[in-house]
């Protein structure tokens, strides 16, 4: 019994020691420091533009003076390096370009900058003769200090709508509220934010290593941050992480061997010791399938509540009213610019000109990352995500003590990234790589080395090369190419000069002649000169036509485009006026019935042939818009 205690307590003194051993000084953290506070400067003011990478050079200085390394490698350097050359050409095709440059482009360098802070990060630091874990603080603490700030600068009266199922905790939260200058969370952002930095925070806690007075503290931590989350109302983040948690619990590893929650032993992590290598392990199979079947019970158990509950009976009539109409709707106006996107702070006047034909603002996003990657960072963004997903998959058996928790975070990132976009665009965006950054970390804090596959890369070189030669090469390949930089183009001029109510209409800027069609033509032209049945250079000629009082022609081409693309709502309503204006009423009243009009957009067409002395017309669309109410009517009894 003395043997073994004396052999225990030479054990923990030996632990301390390594310890000792792997705790960097104080200044081994200035570098993350200051990476850190660039991306805090980027995230309070973006419109500081380039100054914060005074910062970040520093931050290198050091890192080099300290390592002798040029820079610290990762498994996500490619994918992000990538990112961030689509996130520079989405700033430079932007309607705005001078301000997405100016502004927006630092909040998604900020985002990277945020990741290389958290790799050079210490994982233990020595001061005063003091030891402390840097990430695990932040991680700790940062969803509370989201929390705190959401409960106590949100104006709750002005979410009454959202939030009033609270009842009297609306006006307990309102008489806490504090001025802030500064930024403010929106429910839905506070809500995703604080989903996703949760597994986070329970990790940060290292239940089993902690002192009891850290416990309690973590546990205080902890219920501060679901009540903000609560509050909130974000019911996507609810669901995200609901699920995630459920296929957490189903799938935790049972034997002791196993435990993905337990952090490496002191004894076997010496400072020589060699990183872990990145394979399955036993029983990895079978928990994949647990996982998957959990996951698929969690989402029906989620989704069987959700209809039986009043609250969750109206979530999901809204997303179906809503969602997928908004979604459609929205991969009807990336088929114009596939290939580039529409650049940054683009959707919603774009949304509105070509998709729903009205001149005031509506949706502000598309409320799906993977909609919002493409439309703001086009196909070299999607690539750049699926890149990031990919090296995701291949570190889900990475040596990383922070693995489950990085996992069960980027789930719920991806989950509510379906319908909603808290972590992406905006200034969340900031913290959207923190668990990408975990995952790539060794149990010493040290970068996990990703081994190569030069076959694969070889593969996906080569579909690259296949894909750019069959749009150079074949016709339709071609008429894709012209029809994005005209669509582009076009979004560009009109969208960066209209002005309401200066301008009664866009159209009012093609027929004033005020923006320079020109060019645009030529492209539209340019694509049906390759492809006659291009959809979206007919109805985007066929629209520049019906402002210009070309009928005949816009007849042509929007006939053309509803041929080749029945389903697109646009289309379809600019043929129903076309129609109208030629006196075919009973073909203009079929299509306007398939149309949703809710928002008074033949409303909108009956001012403008009145602004533009056509009386006749405006009486004929409303003739048409007549008829189709009364079909409903008749289709619905």
């Amino acid at each position: 019994m003395n043997i073994e205690t004396l052999s225990g307590a030479k054990r923990r003194r030996r632990n301390r020691q390594d310890a000792n051993k792997r705790s960097a000084p104080l200044s081994a953290a200035l570098p993350a420091l200051l990476l850190s506070l660039a991306a805090g400067l980027w995230y309070l003011r973006a419109a500081l533009g380039p100054w914060p990478l005074l910062l970040v050079g520093l931050a290198w200085l050091l890192w080099l003076v300290q390592t002798g390394s040029l820079f610290p490698r990762s498994a996500f350097d490619g994918p992000l390096a990538l990112f961030l050359l689509a996130a520079a050409i989405g700033a430079s095709i932007s309607i705005d370009s001078a301000a997405a440059w100016s502004s927006t482009f630092y909040i998604y360098l900020g985002a990277v900058v945020m990741y290389y802070a958290v790799i050079v990060t210490p994982d233990r630091v020595k001061a005063a003769g003091l030891r402390f874990e840097p990430l695990r603080i932040l991680l700790l603490l940062l969803p509370s200090v989201v929390a705190v700030y959401f409960l106590l600068t949100t104006d709750w009266q002005a979410w009454q709508d959202k939030v009033g199922w609270l009842g009297p905790l609306v006006p307990v939260l309102a008489g806490l509220r504090q001025p802030a200058p500064g930024h403010l969370l929106h429910p839905n952002m506070a809500g995703g934010l604080i989903a996703a930095l949760l597994p986070l925070q329970v990790g940060a806690l290292h239940w089993r290593r902690s002192a009891s007075w850290l416990r309690v503290a973590g546990l205080l931590l902890i219920a501060l941050s679901l009540l903000a989350l609560l509050v909130s109302s974000s019911r996507g983040a609810w669901v995200a992480l609901a699920i995630v948690a459920v296929v957490g619990v189903a799938a935790r590893p049972r034997s002791r061997g196993e435990e993905a929650d337990s952090p490496p032993s002191d004894e076997h992590q010496g400072e020589d010791a060699p990183p872990l290598p990145l394979e399955k392990g036993r029983g990895a199979g079978r928990r994949w399938l647990i996982l998957l079947a959990a996951f698929g019970a969690a989402a029906l158990v989620a989704l069987a509540l959700l209809a039986a509950t009043p609250l969750g009976g109206r979530m999901l009539d809204a997303a179906s009213d809503s969602r997928f109409a908004l979604w459609n709707d929205t991969l009807d106006l990336m088929l114009d610019t596939p290939l580039t996107g529409l650049g940054f702070e683009a959707f919603q006047p774009a949304y509105v000109a070509y998709v729903l034909l009205l001149h005031v603002g509506f949706q502000p996003h598309s409320h799906n990352l993977l909609l919002e990657v493409w439309l703001r960072q086009g196909l070299l963004g999607l690539l750049a995500f699926f890149w990031i997903a990919a090296i995701v998959l291949r570190l889900r058996h990475s040596p990383s003590w922070w693995r489950p928790w990085a996992l069960a975070s980027l789930a719920v990132i991806a989950l509510h990234g379906v319908v909603d976009i808290p972590l992406y665009g905006g200034r969340g965006m900031m913290l959207a790589f923190i668990p990408l950054a975990l995952l790539a970390r060794g149990p010493r804090g040290e970068p996990i080395p990703l081994p190569g596959r030069p076959n694969l890369a070889l593969a996906a070189a080569a579909t690259l090369v296949v894909a750019g030669a069959l749009l150079a090469l074949l016709p339709a390949g071609r008429a894709v190419v012209h029809t994005n930089l005209g669509a582009l183009a076009q979004t560009q001029a009109e969208l960066a000069l209209y002005q309401w109510p200066q301008w009664p209409l866009q159209d009012e800027l093609r027929r004033t002649r005020t923006v320079d069609l020109a060019p645009i033509f030529a492209r539209y032209q340019a694509a049906l000169a390759e492809d006659p049945g291009n959809a979206a250079a007919n109805r985007r000629l066929g629209q520049i036509e019906l402002s210009l009082g070309q009928y005949d022609a816009a007849r042509r081409h929007l006939e053309a485009a509803y041929a080749t693309a029945p389903g697109h709502r646009a289309t379809r309503q600019l043929l129903a006026e076309s129609y109208a204006i030629d006196g075919d009423l009973e073909r203009a009243a079929a299509l306007l019935r398939t149309v949703d009009t809710n928002l008074n957009q033949v409303d909108a067409r009956i001012f403008w042939y009145n602004h533009v002395g056509q009386p006749e017309r405006a009486e004929m669309i409303r003739l048409a818009q007549e008829m189709a109410m009364s079909q409903r009517v008749n289709d619905s009894e």
